[in-house]
């Protein structure tokens, strides 16, 4: 997240008398993240501890401006503004059938995740031209299953 929003977020949540940590402790009740896989990511998940979008304490802030309350255990905003299973994961698939192609460009939309033709980052069976430019970038090579898992676990 750039540095200039997290100072926001961190304002916003000081000023509703919330307390705010770039370290992920066992005091803390919600990660605001934009994308997933981080190792914060990962270990808040791991730990019960809610992931959301950073316009959850934009709502937050606002609906507590206007009426002094606090929204923060809010379980309806929480849900809604969850950061989503593939959110900041962008994909290209190698070697698929156009319906698998179909399937996965869907799956990775309705999770917040990327779908593309082009390689940018790689979803592919270990072979192909795709396949060998993700090895000498050093982007992730997963296959189908792991994204059916994640949205089967709920995280990524």
């Amino acid at each position: 997240m750039p540095t200039e929003h997290r100072t926001d977020i961190f304002q916003k949540v000081q000023k509703m008398g919330g307390l705010t940590s770039a370290a992920l402790t066992a005091t803390c009740t919600h990660l605001v993240t934009p994308v997933v896989g981080s190792g914060k990511y990962h270990a808040a998940k791991e730990n019960g501890i809610k992931v959301v979008l950073p316009g959850w304490v934009d709502e937050i802030y606002r609906l507590g401006m206007m009426t002094d309350q606090d929204y923060s255990d809010d379980a309806k905003l929480a849900t809604k503004f969850a950061t989503p299973i593939f959110a900041g994961v962008s994909v290209s698939v190698s070697q698929a059938s156009q319906p698998q192609r179909l399937e996965i460009k869907t799956l990775m939309m309705e999770y917040g995740g990327e779908y593309g033709d082009d390689f940018t980052r790689a979803i592919a069976n270990p072979t192909g031209n795709k396949y060998a430019a993700a090895g000498v970038w050093m982007v992730p090579i997963v296959r189908s299953q792991w994204m059916y898992g994640s949205v089967k676990k709920g995280t990524v």
